[in-house]
């Protein structure tokens, strides 16, 4: 697995309107590539945003076979800038040193980040396309010398093998395609400290899903009392975001505890990770495990929240991560964990 694009966040933000406006730059692989998703730097004020990627021919300004990607919703939060992603379940193949264009597209207005680049550096847009139904941009604009925050994460169809150093090994086993993606199953990692047990590898990619910042000050109420919880350390004015939630019945003490809950929640990222590991992997329930997606800029200690054996395939899934409720969820969960109180 591979990236390709532009990985800096770059600093000049400026606002699409509407669901008809792409963004993008020229890539050129150096051997042939299947791309499993495009990921690109924005931000969105709307509610109830998705996002496609889209993928061109640069020397004709058609959209390949299969490039435009499935639509994938908002999972940044609002107002929250960050690396959103547009995955591909038929996933587009790149020929070796050929030019295209990777572009993204939204449903609704949000922005895009971009800065000065080198002569090499391509940037495409198109103001009149369609997020329903992207549509070649013939029309488009091609320039140089600007970098746009996108790159495109691909398979490589060549086999490897790969040796850990450490007690967990994977040497002699070959993976084809390469997930360069692993759960590590006890404490510590690949930096001198000891693994307990052996490094396991997903069988397939792993899915991830994640919820962006929600909330830096919560507002309880009921009919008679209301409390108040924020983030630490408490945001400024610029940076604040409020949310009131409203409760038929408590008093200051029931307030404050739904207040706390909620913004240990909403208060920072969630994610959650799901993937198939090794039927022969033991793992306990609520156990700490290790999770690296290195594309997803994970690297950190998750709870085993579920886990779901299939034996015809020989397999375990494994939900690690944060319990991503909807907020009507949520709220009803800890209501009734108060009351069972």
């Amino acid at each position: 697995m591979g990236i390709i694009g532009n990985q800096d966040i770059e600093t000049t933000e400026v606002t699409l309107t509407d669901g008809s406006k792409l963004r993008g730059m020229r890539i050129t692989p150096s051997a042939d590539i299947t791309i499993s998703r495009l990921t690109f730097y924005t931000r969105t004020y709307e509610t109830g945003v998705y996002y496609k990627g889209v993928i061109t021919d640069a020397d004709d300004d058609t959209i390949i076979a299969n490039g435009v990607s499935d639509a994938t919703a908002n999972v940044l939060g609002y107002g929250v800038a960050g690396w959103q992603y547009a995955d591909y379940t038929t996933k587009p193949v790149l020929s070796s040193g050929h030019n295209y264009y990777i572009f993204f597209i939204s449903s609704d207005t949000t922005n895009w980040f971009y800065d000065s680049g080198g002569a090499s550096d391509y940037y495409g847009s198109d103001d009149t396309n369609n997020y329903t139904t992207p549509t070649d941009p013939t029309d488009g604009t091609y320039s140089a010398t600007l970098l746009v925050s996108i790159y495109a994460t691909y398979e490589s169809t060549q086999e490897i093998t790969a040796t850990l150093t450490g007690t967990g090994t994977l040497s002699g086993r070959v993976y084809q395609p390469i997930f360069i993606t692993a759960i590590l199953t006890g404490e510590g990692d690949l930096s001198g400290e000891t693994i307990v047990d052996p490094v396991q590898l997903f069988i397939k990619e792993p899915k991830v899903t994640k919820r962006g910042l929600i909330a830096t000050h919560v507002i309880v109420k009921s009919p008679t009392n209301e409390a108040t919880a924020h983030t630490t350390p408490e945001p400024g004015i610029a940076t604040k975001i409020e949310r009131l939630v409203k409760i038929l019945e408590g008093n200051e003490s029931v307030c404050q505890e739904v207040a706390d809950e909620l913004i240990a929640k909403w208060g920072k990222e969630q994610i959650s990770v799901t993937g198939p590991v090794d039927l022969t992997v033991t793992l306990l329930f609520k156990q700490k495990v290790l999770v690296v997606i290195e594309k997803a800029n994970i690297d950190t200690n998750m709870i085993l929240q579920r886990k779901s054996h299939n034996i015809l395939e020989s397999s375990t899934t494994v939900v690690c991560g944060d319990i991503i409720l909807s907020d009507d969820e949520l709220i009803a969960r800890i209501l009734e964990g108060i009351e069972n109180q």
